[in-house]
């Protein structure tokens, strides 16, 4: 199915991502309002420390932040109904291109 619309995936191969964005979507799994009784802080800061060190640019900006993948992003994109492209299923795959 083709579609006039497009993943601007040349501007978008990457996204910045700060210590604080970390945590939004962990928090949520937490059930307790004290998140600290859940998670080490030393974990917490351990994880922050690696993902910053992941990227040897993070220190250059005003907010320290790493890069990571956005092919995630144009994979939902596509996978959106309206776009009409469905999930890969390994049982699809022609055996003769296997290698």
């Amino acid at each position: 199915m083709s579609s006039p619309i497009a993943y601007a995936s040349a501007a978008i191969r990457s996204r910045l991502n700060t210590a604080d964005s970390l945590f939004p979507s962990w928090d949520r799994s937490i059930p307790s309002k004290d998140k600290t009784t859940w998670r080490d802080p030393a974990v917490a800061d351990a994880y922050v420390k690696a993902a910053l060190a992941s990227d040897p640019t993070s220190a250059s900006r005003t907010h320290a932040s790493f890069r990571s993948p956005s092919g995630a992003l144009e994979d939902s994109f596509y996978l959106a109904p309206t776009l009409g492209r469905q999930p890969h299923h390994c049982a699809d795959a022609d055996p003769a291109q296997r290698t």
